[in-house]
């Protein structure tokens, strides 16, 4: 299961993951929520895709409960919550190595891999060895952000202070 279609998903990537899923186990499909448009037509025309569209978010959980893999090379993200709930509730994840996936799994059980022709490295992770020590409230997100916005303003004072 992927979750969302904007280019910076990297579809492309997500799909070469699922490719090499599929050499282990030939009945798998990959079910694709988010925009449509932003699903490339080779992907779309899949016969072992599909796409869902833009669903409510209770329909989208309820399917990553049922998920055998949970699939994001996503080549950025704002937070380690987009990927959070769908760790959390498919039975296995390969989440691009970026700094909110590397966050959010930080003393949690995870290997760092490459992925048959995957381009990137994958943190592969298996929702029966986690726990939720590291799930973060969006009110703690935005405290922390906070912080980082006020010692970042600190220092630019001083530094026109000190005419540096």
């Amino acid at each position: 299961m992927v979750v969302g279609t904007y280019p910076y998903k990297a579809l492309d990537e997500s799909c070469r993951v699922f490719d090499e899923l599929r050499k282990a186990v030939p009945q798998l499909r990959l079910v694709i929520f988010g925009d449509q448009a932003g699903v490339p037509r080779a992907i779309r025309n899949r016969r072992d895709v599909v796409v869902k569209g833009n669903r409510p978010h209770a329909e989208v959980m309820r399917e990553l409960h049922r998920a055998k893999y949970y699939i994001s090379t996503t080549l950025i993200e704002n937070s380690s919550n987009a990927a959070a709930e769908a760790v959390f509730f498919a039975e296995e994840s390969y989440v691009s190595d970026i700094g909110p996936h590397r966050e959010l799994l930080t003393g949690l059980s995870h290997e760092r891999i490459m992925l048959g022709e995957t381009l990137r490295p994958l943190l592969h992770v298996r929702r029966r060895e986690l726990t939720v020590a590291n799930v973060k409230s969006w009110a703690q997100i935005i405290t922390e952000m906070n912080q980082h916005i006020v010692r970042a303003l600190q220092l630019r004072s001083s530094a026109v202070r000190d005419g540096t």
